[in-house]
């Protein structure tokens, strides 16, 4: 179903209370979605990753998850133990990892299965780059992928440049 663009009200970090309201519901999808991968299908180990557009909204995301969905990890540019943190995600059993600009090419945590994309630099290579955290075949310490069908989530706005790579990823899966 569609959803309402995210719309700052003009400040860093702040939206307003329609736009508040999509990033909860996506939020709480994502976050139920996670657990039933978890819980029901066997992917025991599947991460999420939401990805926000600054530190602020990071540090929000990350006290709703806490507070509904338990622990989230955090990583931005500005926290010099960011890359630890990183590390310990993808080797941990965190369920979500909450990123501003530290998860994109070069990163690889196989195991991130669900992404909800609410940042604002919404270009295609960015969109790309957050996609191709999540399709990733997630595989144990010794480099075998996990059996079974392994899907993957993808919660995002209804802005322009999100419907051109779906549509594109649509015409792809089906040629």
């Amino acid at each position: 179903s569609a959803l309402s663009c995210y719309v700052p009200n003009g400040r860093a970090g702040e939206m307003d209370e329609p736009s508040r309201a999509v990033v909860r519901s996506m939020l709480g999808d994502a976050a139920a979605n996670l657990a039933s991968m978890r819980r029901d299908q066997g992917m025991w180990w599947a991460g999420g990753l939401v990805v926000c557009a600054n530190q602020r909204a990071a540090n929000n995301v990350r006290a709703w998850l806490d507070a509904e969905h338990g622990p989230a990890a955090i990583v931005h540019s500005d926290d010099p133990e960011s890359m630890r943190h990183l590390e310990d995600f993808k080797r941990g059993s965190l369920p979500w990892l909450v990123s501003v600009d530290m998860v994109s090419e070069g990163v690889d945590i196989s195991r991130l299965k669900v992404l909800v994309s609410i940042g604002t630099k919404q270009t295609r290579l960015r969109i790309i780059q957050e996609i191709g955290r999540v399709i990733r075949r997630h595989r144990d310490k010794q480099g075998r992928p996990y059996p079974g069908p392994q899907t993957a989530h993808v919660y995002a706005l209804n802005v322009p440049a999100w419907r051109y790579i779906a549509t594109k990823f649509e015409d792809d899966v089906r040629a």
